[in-house]
């Protein structure tokens, strides 16, 4: 578990965090009397940070939601914690967001680069089981600072988007086989690694319910499209953290009132507060502060009267219709797939996005159990200000995920013309060379040494780009074809 409670007394550890009673006390009095302190916070940083008011609100609510119980649904239950994309240019604030909730919020694992025995675990030489980032953020959260490595063309990230796949959606069930290694001694990993088992030698599983948030660098839609699917997209929620003009001035100003200014008493610093009401808020979610003195109950559910359920019903189907109106607009248009065509387009359901609303709902309510949500102990209900607060992110929840809807027809449009992706590492390479064109070999090794690509998937580029009609195969050598190119573009064509 993510929480530890130490009964020596005078103090009581949460999360590996060690707090008097005293203060524990002081902080649900200010739980109680402030039922805005995550607005606080928010403006706190606004101040250094302009523009970023709203991401870091949204911020803070996923990590109380990384301890929240799952949210009761027909048929299978719904995760109730979320998770966040980071997108935008760089200096705009991502790291920023991500250094505040590593700093102030309870059990945050922080990974450099993403990478599948990183995330998950592996097996090493001496047959010991080395667990991943996403072991350790259990009720917590896992902040993934570069999602994709490199941005060099023709790489994909199918292992990555398969492992976070499972992380990320409800029972949260991690299981990874590891084909050239096997586990010395289950038993004993077993025993030291709790909640771990190993169905075969070589293989391991897990329960790890944490809420992520990665960050990616800038790039276009279709580029991140490229990397990796539509469905992976829609588990999380893009912040499109920009800056108009007036806004950069307002962050530039900001940045010279706030740099080399006196240190601040660390007894009064709003920061140790924010989060000793994080770790507080966390540790009693869970249960961890049920036998200390405080008899507080974890969250065992959520309720939502029916009036404020009509609002939300109300709300998202209106997104709906409006998702509808922009992709129909799109293809009257002919910027979804031409003028000649006007084929029928799968509608967005949205219904991972009317859950990402649910669940903000449901954590802003929770992170202030203190202030009149709870009722009875350990249930918290959804009132009117969660979901006002929920609403305010459903325009930019639904707007992305219409973007990336229609982005991927076009793409994947693209494609049937069976013309490849203009990312594609092996069609760069041959149209470099021009009319001299470049054998499959010397092209196979290019796209291994130059590009990073596996020898497998150098095949598999050139077999498809053989059978494309973008490049012509002249004297036992692969050569640029007219049909994707022309004079403007290309002088040898």
């Amino acid at each position: 578990m993510s929480w530890q409670v130490a009964f020596n007394e005078p103090e009581i550890e949460i999360a590996k965090k060690s707090f008097r009673k005293s203060e524990i006390s002081l902080t649900l009095d200010e739980l109680r009397n402030n039922p805005n302190w995550l607005s606080t916070m928010a403006l706190h940083y606004e101040k250094s940070h302009q523009g970023l008011r709203h991401w870091l609100y949204l911020a803070g609510l996923q990590s109380v939601s990384s301890s929240l119980p799952p949210i009761a649904y027909s048929g299978a239950p719904i995760r109730s914690c979320f998770h966040l994309l980071l997108k935008g240019n760089p200096g705009g604030g991502k790291g920023f967001i991500m250094d505040r909730i590593s700093t102030i919020c309870p059990n945050v694992h922080s990974l450099g680069k993403c990478t599948s025995d990183g995330l998950l675990g592996a097996i090493d030489r001496k047959g010991l089981w080395v667990p991943g980032k996403a072991y350790f953020a259990r009720n917590g959260v896992l902040v993934i600072r570069e999602l994709f490595q490199s941005l060099r063309s023709g790489e994909h990230y199918e292992s990555i988007s398969m492992d976070l796949n499972e992380l990320c959606e409800y029972p949260h069930e991690v299981s990874k086989t590891v084909i050239s290694s096997k586990v010395a001694n289950t038993g004993e990993m077993e025993l030291l690694y709790d909640g771990v088992t190993f169905p075969s030698p070589n293989e391991f599983r897990y329960n790890s319910k944490c809420s992520v948030i990665a960050g990616v660098p800038e790039m276009t839609l279709r580029d991140l499209l490229l990397r990796v699917s539509e469905g992976f997209l829609s588990r999380f929620i893009e912040l499109p953290i920009g800056y108009s003009r007036v806004e950069a001035k307002s962050a530039l100003n900001a940045f010279w009132d706030n740099v080399l200014l006196p240190e601040v008493n660390t007894l009064l610093d709003p920061e140790s507060l924010f989060t000793r009401c994080f770790f507080i808020l966390h540790a009693s979610a869970l249960g961890g502060l049920y036998r200390t003195g405080f008899n507080i109950p974890p969250i065992r559910g959520f309720n939502i009267p029916i009036d404020l359920r009509t609002v939300l019903r109300k709300e998202t189907l209106r997104a709906l219709d409006d998702a509808w109106g922009k992709i129909e607009q799109a293809v009257k248009e002919g910027k979804l797939f031409g003028e000649q065509e006007e084929p029928e387009v799968p509608p967005p359901i949205l219904f991972r996005e009317c859950g990402d609303v649910l669940r903000i709902a449901v954590a802003d309510a929770a992170s202030r159990r203190f202030s009149g949500t709870e009722n009875p102990p350990g249930m918290i209900t959804v009132d009117k200000r969660a979901i006002e607060t929920a609403l305010l992110y459903l325009s930019v929840i639904v707007e992305t995920r219409v973007k990336a809807l229609l982005e991927s027809r076009r793409i994947a449009k693209f494609r049937v013309s069976t013309r490849p992706s203009i990312m594609s590492a092996a069609f760069e390479v041959v149209r470099s060379r021009g009319p001299q064109g470049i054998g499959e070999e010397e092209l196979e090794n290019t796209l291994i040494n130059v590009y990073g690509v596996s020898k497998r998937r150098a095949k598999k580029e050139i077999e498809n780009l053989k059978i494309s009609n973008s490049v012509v195969v002249k004297e036992g050598k692969l050569v640029g074809s007219t049909f994707f190119s022309n004079e403007k573009s290309y002088p040898w064509a």
